[in-house]
């Protein structure tokens, strides 16, 4: 029963942390920086005019809201550092899927005489069984009876991009006027909650 009873718990648990770690009570990932393992932009310089950005996305923010973030942040990075322009030099968004209980589903028991068998899902191994001796078949909980998963995404972009001054080159179709870019795709992300007020 404890093998059961741990097990049990564990799951649950690996359920509440991938949600905890790919929604937000509050919606799409505002345009902010991102705290150590939460969402939002980072960015690293590689040379004197070479940055790599990234945005992170949680599950409520759609593919297009990241991409458009990451171009405002590359614009940003751009007139913050006294640049113009600036070219993308390799650029990726990658979807992350997770399987997870969904929520108010049930787990799952079953099996033969004198045993009971507990199933998950696990992204990598796919379903996996674990069975415990102690106890029979013929055990029945009502809040235990099904275990139901739901798939969920978020998507991460990166690019690296190469800063210039000056007007955009003409022929150049992987570069950005940064001023232009930041005036088309500014109203289009979600802006940052306003700062905690002042307590008097």
């Amino acid at each position: 029963m404890k093998t059961l009873v741990t097990l049990i718990a564990l799951a649950a648990t690996m359920g509440l942390s991938a949600c905890a770690t790919t929604t937000t009570k509050s919606g799409p990932t505002p345009y902010q920086a991102a705290a150590t393992g939460k969402f939002g932009f980072t960015d690293q310089r590689i040379e004197a005019n070479r940055f790599r950005i990234t945005f992170d996305g949680n599950t409520k923010t759609t593919r297009q809201q990241v991409e458009d973030s990451l171009l405002l942040r590359a614009a940003d990075v751009t007139i913050d550092n006294g640049y113009d322009w600036f070219q993308i030099a390799q650029r990726s968004t990658d979807p992350k899927t997770y399987s997870r209980p969904k929520m108010g589903s049930r787990w799952a028991f079953g099996g033969g005489i004198g045993y009971s068998s507990f199933r998950t899902f696990h992204p990598r191994y796919g379903w996996v069984s674990y069975y415990d001796p102690f106890w029979s078949s013929g055990f029945y909980d009502p809040f235990f009876d099904r275990f139901d998963t739901e798939e969920i995404t978020r998507f991460q972009a990166t690019a690296e991009i190469i800063l210039g001054k000056g007007p955009k080159p003409s022929d150049r179709t992987d570069a950005y006027d940064a001023r232009d870019v930041k005036t088309n795709l500014g109203a289009r992300v979600t802006p940052p909650p306003p700062p905690p007020a002042a307590k008097s």
